[in-house]
């Protein structure tokens, strides 16, 4: 064999093994991202949860001093 066509075979096979190394990398990558998505996704709805729950409880202690004023100022 030709030393020409065994360097043209070592080349065509790099080629061919740095184009799937790229394209292993790009799929890793974008899973990646959709993972993370995925992850600030449920923090984000986690976080509201606590917010929706902090703000009830908020409300009930407003609730419990108009009411206490409004029983101090039946009394009075």
């Amino acid at each position: 064999m030709d030393t020409n066509i065994i360097i043209a075979i070592i080349q065509s096979l790099t080629a061919i093994i740095i184009l799937i190394s790229v394209f292993l990398i790009y799929k890793t990558i974008k899973s990646n991202e959709i993972l993370n998505q995925r992850i600030i996704f449920n923090e984000v709805v986690k976080q509201e949860r606590e917010l929706r729950i902090k703000l009830n409880e908020y409300r009930e202690i407003i609730q419990n001093k108009k009411c206490k004023k409004e029983n101090y100022r039946i009394r009075s």
